[in-house]
């Protein structure tokens, strides 16, 4: 089952930020313009940050891997998928 869940297209999240949408590759740790892929920005630019502020995007410190937060989460209860730590 797993072999064919990784032939599958998969479907990135999509996030607008003012006049323009931008695909979250979290995998990749990056923004990509909806319209132009070609122009990225990384999570942990300047940029990247104030992205990742709008679209919820938390970084665990501890393993460095990238999540999405739904809003209405405490930080109390926010935890790295990975290792477990807090994300802050």
């Amino acid at each position: 089952m797993k072999d064919r869940q990784e032939q599958w297209p998969k479907v990135l999240p999509e996030v607008r930020m003012g006049d323009r949408a931008y695909v979250i590759d979290l995998r990749l740790g990056e923004f990509r313009r909806a319209d132009d892929p070609s122009i990225r920005v990384v999570f942990d630019s300047v940029d990247g940050q104030i992205r990742s502020d709008h679209a919820n995007v938390q970084t665990c410190q501890a393993c460095g891997v990238s999540v999405i937060v739904p809003g209405g989460l405490t930080d109390d209860e926010l935890r790295c998928v990975r290792c477990f730590s807090r994300l802050t």
